[in-house]
């Protein structure tokens, strides 16, 4: 937004609002940076009782590795419905996004002024165990410090199923 607004010339400095490129300069009016590599791991449970959406309490764990580099994405995505005994396996990963999250913004814990971390947005596509249905989904996971207890998980399946809330257990790491 700076860079056009402002008429920055090439080279100026800006923030883009990607963790993964670095450094970050306006190029012709538009901030831009060099993708450096960054990765989201881990892995976690949310347990009956931990929300959802309209009162879904299933029971789930997850297990990830998505990673962005110069030569594009890749990492897989497990997630399990123990609940439904559904259990999910990514195909592809196209998309990884990694933006800070200032004090007081963490899901997990809003409003606690102690607390930012890293937000991390992946998207690809999933198969369902048992079918042969390519589908996509979007993961939205935030690392609020350690050891993981102020986590937060966020998945959308396009098949319908979803799961969110703060980790009752495991950890996500962003790096």
């Amino acid at each position: 937004g700076v860079c056009l607004t402002n008429n920055e010339p090439n080279g100026t400095p800006c923030n883009d609002n990607d963790s993964c490129t670095n450094p970050d300069t306006c190029q012709g009016g538009v901030c831009t940076g060099a993708v450096g590599g960054c990765k989201v791991t881990g892995g976690g449970q949310l347990i009956a009782g931990n929300g959802g959406p309209l009162g879904n309490s299933d029971n789930v764990s997850f297990g990830l590795n998505a990673q962005r580099g110069q030569t594009g994405f890749k990492g897989q995505v497990e997630y399990n419905n123990h609940t439904d005994r559904t259990a999910y396996h990514s195909l592809s990963i196209s998309s990884v996004l990694i933006q800070p999250i200032p004090a007081g913004s963490c899901s997990a814990d809003p409003g606690n002024l102690s607390l930012s971390g890293q937000k991390a947005t992946i998207e690809g596509t999933i198969k369902k165990k048992g079918t042969q249905n390519e589908i996509g989904f979007t993961l939205i996971v935030e690392d609020c410090g350690e050891p993981g207890r102020n986590d937060y998980f966020n998945i959308v399946i396009d098949d319908g199923e979803t799961r969110f809330g703060r980790l009752d257990r495991g950890n996500i790491q962003v790096h």
